[in-house]
């Protein structure tokens, strides 16, 4: 691995950061750049974007502690770097893993990140920090010769003395830090960072408590509140619906509910029990309930989860079956049968959580549900506005931001990072077992070494970049953890034994596809209405004639389509296929009959499509997770070559599907 990058950068275009200011004289952040308690104007600090940082909780400060005196080797250069009782701020960065950028008296000091490849934390020394620790002597040096030059990523030479992988401050001929470097297995040292911003802010020094902060932005605190609470009850005389607070057990529903309530008065609770929540996050939203005296809303889950995930497989980042089956239909149903999603719900969305947020306005109608409106009072609040708001107002948030969680929800996500899992694994060793059992006998199945457990390689399904680097560190396993059509091939049963596509001399355009197995006539014979108004079985084969060509399933596994261009040979075969899997495959989660305007699906106990009453919309296959992602994202992979065929501009766009959705709705509605 020597002079290969192991860290990567991903470049981000944020729609909207956060500005965070220091108080030189009060020695805290502030929210904007004119210090409240004392009136002095702040400098901007620069970090990662969105910039959404945050006060360091006892566990942060624990785990420093921990890791810098790991680092270096004493205590004291922990306490030169945090020193006693000061503000620290922490903020996330960019890395294969977890990393937090560390703020103390206004400078960044370090970054404190979790090393995928060891599972453990590590701290490295940014300029202020290395500063401070060179003019205390508790850092080892290396200084450069006059006129020697050096770049990121080369090696150099060491003298006795040094060990491996110990942390080293490099200093030019003058004696000044320029950057920091990590000694190699062989004793030669790599040059991790060259400072390209060597400044460093003076302030105060001051320690500074959460009372501290609070006063130093006090102004901007109530002006952030006034406009969330003007919001909410200029929205509420607009629309004049029920309010229906959705509330997860975050900070970010806890600010909300609180500012509704205080805004509105009484409102009903939401909450949506996927079955992969945390206890204390359970313990959480009733406790609040209670506290409140507000009537709860639960649309549970149940083993929804543990039911698909057999079938299915691990969900990925990009391959998130998950959402539909333990999120969205389960609060559909809800919203749909309460309420027949005629209710405004108050939502603690934030633009600085993902990039489809920051570009989320704050009311929106929910696609799936179109009569549905939801909204967010805090959508332009930042973390620190927020902990400063609970802080002032006393609430309770939940317990497991203090034990090491950024974030709450299903504790075995695909978007959690290795660090992340193993707070879940130290503090819920039994619910972590289960998880980890799962992939250990799904990488049985599917043949793939441990290391893609380990490394969390499951988090993506397809070979992304940070997959690759990830894979990249174990040479022996490499390619295997990057083969996704052996991968794929062995998931599916019954596989794609082949596919061929012809173009006659009349200009029809035929599309063949052959499976590993015998088709069960019976289950396309049941959802024939999707594709045609009618059906003929002849002997062991079924025709349909559809609006785009012309179809026959056979019994021994072929499916043969004939049509005039080539876009509606593939996408026709693709849709009788993506038909078939969804009913071998059926998770019985009902999505399907849901969203049906009509009633023309049913599970009985097979899927099964009323032809009386279907129109053809397709709306129950775009809402199925078989269908919609198992299918797009594996199967259609195979069938096309492309791990990226669920992208392919062929597709029927998702904003058609459910165009005919509100249409169909709207004539349900007139029609009852």
């Amino acid at each position: 691995m020597r002079g290969r990058r192991r860290c990567m950068k991903v470049k981000k275009t944020w729609p909207k950061v956060v500005n965070i200011y220091w108080c030189p004289e009060c020695n805290v952040p502030l929210l904007r750049s004119i210090c409240d308690k004392c009136k002095s104007k702040g400098f901007k600090l620069k970090m990662t974007e969105p910039c959404d940082a945050r006060p360091a909780f006892t566990h942060d400060i624990e785990l420093l502690r921990k890791t810098i005196t790991s680092e270096f080797g004493s205590e004291t250069a922990y306490t030169k770097l945090m020193g006693d009782g000061k503000f620290i701020l922490v903020n996330k960065g960019t890395y294969l893993d977890d990393l937090k950028e560390i703020f103390v008296d206004g400078n960044l000091i370090g970054k404190l990140y979790f090393n995928p490849f060891t599972h453990r934390w590590k701290f490295r020394l940014d300029y202020a920090g290395a500063v401070k620790l060179v003019q205390e002597n508790l850092v080892p040096t290396y200084r450069l010769k006059p006129g020697e030059k050096v770049r990121e990523n080369i090696y150099l030479g060491l003298k006795e003395g040094y060990k491996k992988g110990q942390q080293v401050v490099i200093l030019n001929s003058k004696g000044d830090v320029i950057g920091v470097g990590r000694v190699g297995l062989k004793g030669d040292l790599r040059v991790v960072k060259l400072y390209r911003v060597k400044v460093i802010h003076e302030t105060s020094g001051k320690p500074a408590s959460m009372n501290d902060l609070y006063k130093a932005n006090e102004y901007q605190l109530y002006y952030l509140e006034s406009r969330a609470k003007t919001f909410l009850y200029v929205m509420s005389t607009k629309i004049n619906r029920k309010p229906v607070v959705s509330y997860s057990g975050g900070k970010d529903s806890l600010v909300t509910l609180d500012l509704t309530l205080s805004t509105l008065g009484d409102v009903e609770l939401l909450f949506n029990d996927t079955g992969l929540e945390l206890p204390e996050t359970i313990r959480n939203v009733y406790e609040v309930a209670d506290g409140y005296g507000l009537n709860l809303n639960i649309a549970s889950a149940g083993d929804a989860f543990w039911k698909s995930v057999k079938q299915l497989g691990p969900p990925a980042r990009d391959y998130r079956w998950c959402c539909k089956v333990c999120k969205l239909v389960p609060l559909a149903k809800l919203i749909m049968s309460k309420w027949k999603g005629e209710i405004v719900n108050i939502v603690g969305q934030r633009a600085f959580e993902s990039l489809d947020r920051a570009k989320s306005p704050r009311v929106w109608r929910n696609k799936w549900v179109p009569s549905l409106l939801s909204m967010s009072p805090i959508q332009e609040w930042s973390q620190l506005a927020e902990w400063i708001y609970i802080y002032v107002h006393g609430l309770k948030p939940n317990i497991l931001y203090f034990k090491g969680f950024e974030r709450l929800g299903c504790y075995l996500c695909p978007a959690s990072r290795l660090a992340e899992f193993k707070v879940v694994e130290e503090t819920h060793p039994e619910l972590w077992s289960k998880w980890e059992n799962f992939l250990v006998k799904w990488a049985k199945k599917v043949g793939l070494p441990k290391a893609w457990i380990r490394l969390g390689l499951w988090r993506w399904l397809g070979p992304s970049s940070t997959k690759k680097v990830l894979s990249s560190i174990i040479e022996r396993y490499r390619d295997s953890l990057l083969d996704w059509k052996s991968y794929y091939s062995k998931w599916i049963k019954p596989a794609i034994e082949s596919k061929q596509y012809l173009v006659t001399e009349e200009g029809k355009h035929i599309f063949i596809v052959k499976l590993s197995d015998r088709v069960k006539l019976e289950l396309v014979i049941r959802q024939y209405a999707l594709f045609s108004t009618r059906f003929e079985r002849v002997g062991k084969e079924v025709k349909m004639k559809t609006s785009r060509g012309e179809v026959t399933v056979n019994e021994e596994g072929t499916i043969k389509v004939i049509a005039s261009t080539q876009k509606d040979a593939i996408e026709t075969a693709i849709e009788v296929l993506k038909a078939y899997y969804r009913a071998l495959y059926c998770t019985e989660c009902g999505s399907c009959s849901l969203w049906c305007p009509l009633g023309a699906s049913t599970l009985d106990p097979h899927i099964t499509i009323d032809p009386t009453s279907c129109t053809g919309c397709k709306t129950c296959l775009e809402v199925c997770p078989v269908a919609d992602v198992t299918f797009e994202h594996i199967i259609a992979a195979l069938l096309l070559d492309d791990c990226r065929a669920w992208k392919r501009k062929t597709k029927t766009r998702r904003s058609v599907i459910v165009g005919s959705l509100k249409i169909l709705a709207t004539i349900s509605q007139e029609a009852y």
